[in-house]
């Protein structure tokens, strides 16, 4: 045997490559940073009619009188400081995670396809979370917190007080809206916007007796605005 191979195999060789591996499985997931991405990742996707659904379906939820194309950051609990029109500050309604959140996602889901997103939610906070095949978390998508916080400690707030309110209607948007964004925007066979929006506003109507009420009560609303 060469002493090339019988390096390969030695227990160092074993040892190092386990270590890498471990590495691997351990890895931590990143923070997305909405400002740096901001130009190249979300905002060519702004004007696309299924994303601008996707954040008046969010909002309409969370926020009451919401109607579609109203300014997000006005829809915040704190402020409202001035914004211009498709910047990030726009897309930023602080104490209002729930809302926007689906919107987060659906960004999430144009830059990272391959991963299998839900939300991380609790009482005070909620953010959609990339997975891989392997259940690890890759991406944390917190467009309000992401400055101020690493990806471990958003899930870890989102998760830290427990809240059944709004877990269906999360639970609607990571089935439906998740595989109709990754419909439209991967793929060669490319559904287009407008027979994805078909697909959700069937979706909608079909589980909005299950899911969906039409009145959302109170308290739902009030625990969706704590961050």
């Amino acid at each position: 045997m060469s002493k090339k191979s019988s390096r390969k195999g030695s227990p160092g060789a074993r040892n190092r490559t386990q270590l890498q591996t471990a590495k691997t499985r351990t890895r931590k997931p990143i923070q997305f940073d909405w400002r740096n991405h901001w130009e190249k990742k979300v905002k060519p996707h702004l004007q696309n009619p299924l994303v601008q659904f996707v954040l008046d379906m969010g909002m309409e939820w969370a926020t009451p009188n919401w109607k579609p194309n109203d300014p997000p950051y006005l829809a915040g609990l704190e402020g409202p400081m001035p914004a211009k029109k498709g910047t990030l500050a726009w897309y930023q309604p602080y104490r209002q995670c729930h809302g926007i959140s689906p919107f987060a996602m659906t960004i999430g889901v144009i830059n990272y396809p391959e991963l299998h997103w839900k939300f991380a939610s609790g009482r005070f906070h909620t953010v959609p979370v990339g997975y891989d095949q392997s259940g690890q978390a890759r991406v944390v998508m917190d467009i309000l917190w992401f400055e101020e916080t690493s990806a471990e400690e958003s899930i870890e707030f989102a998760l830290r007080e427990e809240n059944s309110a709004g877990q269906n209607v999360l639970s609607f948007f990571e089935t439906e809206i998740a595989s109709a964004v990754r419909e439209a925007f991967t793929g060669q066979n490319r559904a287009s916007d407008e027979h994805c929006m078909q697909i959700l506003r069937a979706c909608l109507s079909k589980e909005a007796s299950k899911r969906m009420p039409a009145n959302t009560t109170t308290s739902e609303k009030g625990t969706s605005a704590e961050i």
